[in-house]
């Protein structure tokens, strides 16, 4: 089960990643700083964009797309980044995508801006 949630998340991080290219930005994938693992960072000009991508298959998905804890790994995310990455740009932001697996050629993508 485990083997098939991973092959989901990678499916949902490659469509995030084709959509964010698509608005012209320049996409960075699983990035990992120690033990903390980003799935997109997303930049353009004065603007970073740390991104949380989810993917399920059911509009009826009960489980909290975000929990306390990845939350607070985002938060912790978001400063170091800040500090590193951050130094020449205006802004920061904390994103999560979601993308809606219709089929095997079709999905729907719900994108939330700066959720923290």
């Amino acid at each position: 089960m485990e083997h098939y949630k991973q092959k989901i998340g990678l499916l949902g991080e490659k469509i995030a990643e084709k959509y964010f290219r698509a608005l012209g930005y320049m996409v960075y994938r699983n990035v990992r700083y120690g033990t903390k693992q980003i799935d997109i960072i997303a930049c353009k000009t004065n603007e970073m964009r740390i991104i949380e991508v989810k993917t399920i298959f059911k509009d009826n998905y009960k489980e909290k797309y975000l929990t306390l804890a990845k939350k607070h790994a985002l938060k912790t995310s978001y400063n170091i980044f800040n500090l590193i990455l951050a130094k020449n740009k205006e802004y920061l932001y904390i994103d999560l995508i979601i993308i809606y697996i219709i089929n095997k050629k079709m999905a729907n993508i719900k994108y939330y801006k700066s959720i923290i």
